[in-house]
């Protein structure tokens, strides 16, 4: 993470929360950490603030890894109906064909993703 975030750092701040906590990206014990489905990233630059939510293709239960957990997270989604989402990245990190859907064949395409 450090080395990403440090490059976007040349004239401006970036700062990374994962739920209400702010990463120090530049610790020693954080400078491994994977950027997840649900962090979010603040960027000021020239005295404005924009702020981003992660979308991590395959990462559906926010951890940073794409595993068998988050194709059994992306199979009940497919069992919410969309409106009722409450944390619409999941979705978008589920439907790996951008069709507005998950589907058989996002589980299939996460499952190739898989660390």
């Amino acid at each position: 993470m450090k080395e990403v975030v440090e490059d976007f750092v040349k004239n401006g701040n970036v700062e990374i929360y994962r739920g209400e906590t702010k990463i120090e990206y530049s610790s020693e014990e954080n400078a491994e950490m994977k950027i997840a489905t649900g962090d979010k990233i603040k960027i000021t630059l020239n005295g404005e603030t924009a702020e981003y939510i992660v979308i991590v293709k395959g990462d559906v239960n926010g951890d940073g890894q794409v595993t068998v957990r988050d194709i059994i997270s992306a199979n009940a989604l497919r069992e919410t109906a969309a409106g009722e989402i409450l944390e619409k990245y999941k979705l978008l990190a589920a439907d790996i064909n951008k069709n507005g859907t998950v589907e058989v064949r996002d589980l299939i395409s996460i499952n190739a993703l898989r660390d």
